[in-house]
């Protein structure tokens, strides 16, 4: 999901949010936690750049 996600940002011309996906995705298998941290970091910055 992760790599999918990355693909679509590098699409949608978002290479610095593609490369910290792909990132997320090498270390989800050895750290699931630190993954969900990630995302939820990444979802509330949507939230603020729609928000500003």
């Amino acid at each position: 999901m992760l790599v999918a996600q990355a693909a679509l940002a590098l699409r949608n011309g978002k290479p610095k949010r593609a490369f910290v996906l792909l990132g997320m995705a090498s270390v989800a298998p050895r750290h699931p936690a630190l993954t969900w941290l990630f995302q939820g970091a990444l979802a509330a910055d949507d939230v603020r750049r729609k928000l500003s």
